[in-house]
């Protein structure tokens, strides 16, 4: 027994000395470990500074600037008219430009606002002034409260536009920076001239409007207030810690941990042109998401609808439009036209085309059209959001088809001087990037929403108006 236990001692030992006598791999490993590309989102985003004294954007390749516009209520003909001219004649050549006009949920800090001159009196006011914030609440989270026979995606969203642009970055060019400062009081007086005012995006505003978009949360109402951090890249305070991303072929899976600390996830699917639309008119853009006559076809989940654009070279499209003009000309002189009748419209299009490029009256533009959709994540969810999609637009005239194993590419692409960095290009290589006239994409800008226009009592339906002052009185 005792020969037992010295000899199971002896084995201890000798196999504690000979692990001692083996070589430290732990400093090794460590710097292996470090050395390693971990996969994190933020390093994906461009942004890096921002310059407060000339309102730039410092981004991995480009500078750039953002704006936030006013929704239009409405348009007519001399707004188009303005649009058009602003892509001909504003827009530089060969750099893409995105519009993007958010859709969100976010709207309890704006009904607060709202109703708070709007209050009850007496005895059981804060009761009713909860249900009243209540009401507007519940019609933001679903939709508001109608009769069983009505069952009408009406709900209430707070709608913002953005427009970004950036080009290559040039190392220490004074130069550059003129250029862009001029750029940005170009387009703003361009864009006041069509009845758009803007402001000039900050820092601050970025981050803000990047953590609404990268970590959504269905179920939020509120705007999460975050303090900038000075001395860390943007990039790595757009992305919330707890964020996660599951990219499948069918959409991509984002979740988070909420206020509560427990884990929302949202699925975000992406959808894009098929092909250019026949006819489109910038006044009906809005009834393409939210149609007040059919409220059916609207879209009633959180969304995002990108248009970049990049106007192209005058003189090349000028070119390029007589080569394929003499080309369609010369097959319509023989016997190819008999077997292809579409080729003598091709060549009068064509000619048409040249005569208006030729005396600058119009220009080429290659567009990328995209939405981008926030649901909960569940498969009726999503698919009830890509009915209501893919119905309105058709009925716009509209033919968009799900970003099927491109979806974290759309995802990318709606992001704000991505498409400068370099996505653009790889859209275009892809095939989903479109071609048309500076007058048919000012009509595809996706500007048209509802205007909150006063900050106050601007969610006051008449019809409970009505109610409530032949009932009682309302004010304090």
């Amino acid at each position: 027994m005792s020969n037992n236990i010295i000899d199971a001692v002896t084995q201890a030992v000798n196999s504690l000395v000979s692990a001692l006598k083996l070589p430290d791999e732990s400093a090794k490993a460590n710097d292996t470990l470090g050395s390693m590309n971990f996969p994190q989102f933020s390093r994906i985003l461009p942004y890096k500074d921002y310059d407060s004294a000339t309102g730039l954007f410092i981004n991995n390749k480009t500078i750039g600037f953002m704006f936030e516009a006013r929704p239009l209520p409405g348009a007519d003909k001399s707004i188009v008219a303005t649009l058009e001219h602003l892509l001909r004649s504003k827009l530089p050549r060969g750099v893409p430009v995105s519009f993007h006009l958010v859709s969100s949920k976010l709207v309890g800090n704006d009904i607060d606002y709202g109703l708070r001159e709007f209050r009850w009196s007496g005895k059981q006011a804060k009761k009713f002034n909860a249900i009243t914030q209540a009401y507007y609440l519940r019609a933001a989270e679903t939709k508001f409260p109608l009769p069983p026979a009505l069952d009408l995606p009406l709900t209430l969203r707070n709608y913002r536009v953005y427009i970004s642009c950036c080009v290559p970055r040039k190392k220490n060019s004074t130069t550059q920076i003129v250029e862009m400062e001029n750029q940005i009081k170009i387009l703003r007086a361009s864009l006041g001239g069509a009845y758009i005012p803007t402001r000039i995006l900050d820092a601050a505003g970025l981050v803000e409007l990047m953590r609404e978009l990268i970590n959504p949360d269905p179920h939020e109402m509120y705007r999460v207030p975050y303090k900038l951090d000075p001395y860390q890249d943007l990039n790595y305070q757009c992305v919330d810690d707890s964020f996660d991303m599951q990219v499948t072929a069918g959409h991509l899976k984002i979740g988070r941990l909420g206020r509560d600390g427990k884990e929302c996830v949202t699925r975000v699917t992406s959808y894009h042109l098929e092909s250019d639309p026949e006819m489109a008119f910038l006044w009906t853009s809005a009834d393409n998401y939210a149609n007040l006559l059919n409220p059916e076809l609207s879209i009633s989940c959180p969304f995002v609808i990108t248009l970049t654009l990049m106007v192209e070279d005058q003189v090349k499209t000028q070119n390029e439009a007589n080569m394929k003009f003499m080309d369609v000309e010369k097959k319509s002189k023989t016997s190819y036209a008999k077997f292809f009748p579409n080729v003598i419209k091709e060549m009068q299009e064509w000619g048409d085309i040249r005569q208006r490029l030729a005396t600058n009256q119009t220009s080429l533009v290659s567009y990328f059209f995209n939405i981008t959709t926030y649901t909960a994540d569940s498969t009726e969810a999503s698919l009830a959001a890509e009915q209501q999609v893919l119905n309105s637009y058709r009925k716009g005239g509209f033919q968009l088809i799900p970003a099927r194993y491109h979806h974290l590419r759309n995802f990318l692409a709606m992001m704000p001087f991505k498409c400068g960095e370099g996505l653009f290009k790889e859209l275009q290589a892809a095939g989903v990037v479109k071609r048309a006239e500076t007058f048919q994409v000012a009509n595809l800008l996706p500007i048209v929403a509802d205007s909150p226009l006063a900050p106050a009592d601007s969610w006051r339906p008449p019809t409970e108006i009505s109610w409530r002052s032949s009932t009682c009185s309302t004010r304090e």
